[in-house]
């Protein structure tokens, strides 16, 4: 008996021990199964990302191209509008421009031509807009006080709109302020973010082939030495959130269907870090901001595109440089076309162009040229504008800027 029960135990073990196996091996089928479908999910998953990431990218990179599509429907007038912006780099006057403009036989000032070589490229704009450092309040010249010959040389450059925000705005007090900004009305210029009186609006509203475009603009400090006070600081508008959501809110009251905005970032002792700078572009993308230039800082910055919540590609130009300056030779033109268009769906940005620009030093007055176009100039055997020590230089530069916008 007790060997049938062993015997009966031995069965009863094995019908066990294959159930076990059985157990384990369907165990490990469903485990096989269960990560061949997580990683046919996950790379599914990967697929879309990717697809997802194209299409941003296709997205972007039209802002570089105008479509076929959007051609045809200004060609026909099919309800489209398009504006082509010229935008320039920061235009300074201290004490080695003020000489390089000076001339001793007729005792003036001459800055126009400084600007001669820079006319055909800005001669097909709807808009040319600049950003101007300087005050004008008497004949005192210094690096922050010029002479109003610099207004007309700009007016000849077709500049009729100017950001006049910065660091600088008190360095002569509020009588510096004002009477800078009614120098640049009276010579037909349109002017941001200053006010010189309760009627006098710090932005700047201007239609442009039926589109209304906002201009705004702030900044984030005054020179040190510069009290401000509660009596000067209505004259010139600071950055903060609550005024950038305040700004916004009148633009969108008024119908504006683009924005420019111009962030002045830091003071001549003190610059904002990276984070900072970040977080004030990222509140201007939220608040509305179809494009923002970065002014001050002496060299170029990058040149972004990215979109916002609804899709929309911003234009980002962190420093566009000096283009007249005692300090750098290099800073950018921007072209920027806008278009509202049927297929749209609004007002749209089209195409950027970006122009790097070179001001020469070695000659009197100074003279500012197109890099690109130098460069290739002294290529083709003509070394009439620059000498070899020159043009090697200008071909150092401009591959700098090349690597900073291609990042």
């Amino acid at each position: 008996m007790r060997r049938t029960r062993s015997r009966r135990g031995n069965v009863d073990f094995g019908e066990n021990k294959k159930i076990y196996i059985t157990i384990t091996v369907i165990a490990v089928i469903i485990s096989i199964i269960s990560v061949t479908l997580l990683i046919i999910k996950q790379s599914q998953t990967n697929k879309e990302a990717l697809i997802q990431e194209q299409i941003r990218q296709e997205e972007i990179s039209k802002v570089f191209e105008e479509s076929q599509q959007e051609i045809e429907e200004i060609t026909n007038g099919i309800k489209s509008s398009k504006v082509k912006i010229k935008i320039l780099g920061n235009i300074l006057c201290e004490n080695a421009v003020l000489n390089s403009a000076y001339n001793s036989q007729t005792n003036e000032y001459d800055f126009t031509s400084i600007f001669t070589n820079l006319k055909e490229y800005v001669s097909d704009a709807d808009l040319v807009v600049g950003n101007m450092e300087t005050n004008f309040l008497n004949e005192k010249y210094t690096s922050h006080n010029s002479p109003r010959s610099l207004i007309a040389a700009i007016k000849e450059l077709n500049i009729k709109t100017l950001n006049i925000a910065n660091n600088q705005n008190l360095s002569d007090g509020v009588e510096g302020l004002i009477s800078t900004k009614k120098a640049l009305i009276d010579e037909g210029i349109d002017t941001y973010g200053t006010s010189i009186g309760e009627d006098d609006s710090k932005i700047l509203i201007k239609e442009v082939n039926g589109i209304k475009i906002g201009f705004v603009s702030y900044i984030t400090k005054i020179d040190d030495g510069i009290e401000v006070n509660e009596d000067n600081i209505k004259y010139v508008n600071y950055y903060s959130p609550e005024q950038v959501d305040k700004d916004f809110e009148y633009l969108k009251e008024q119908e504006v269907e683009y924005i420019i905005a111009n962030i002045h970032t830091g003071s001549t002792q003190h610059r904002i870090t990276e984070e900072e700078h970040e977080e004030i572009n990222n509140k201007l993308i939220e608040s509305g901001a179809d494009v923002i230039i970065g002014t001050h800082q002496n060299d170029i910055g990058k040149l972004e595109i990215r979109q916002n919540a609804d899709g929309k590609n911003v234009l980002i130009a962190n420093s566009m440089g000096h283009i007249l300056s005692e300090n750098t030779n290099v800073a950018l033109m921007l072209e920027i076309q806008i278009i509202r268009s049927e297929s749209a769906g609004g007002t749209i940005l089209s195409k950027v162009v970006y122009t790097p620009t070179y001001t020469l030093k070695s000659v009197k007055p100074y003279q500012i040229f197109n890099l690109r176009e130098t460069i290739k100039i002294y290529e083709n055997e003509d070394d009439t504008i620059v000498d070899k020590n020159t043009y090697n230089k200008m071909k150092q530069e401009l591959e700098k800027v090349e690597t900073l916008i291609s990042q």
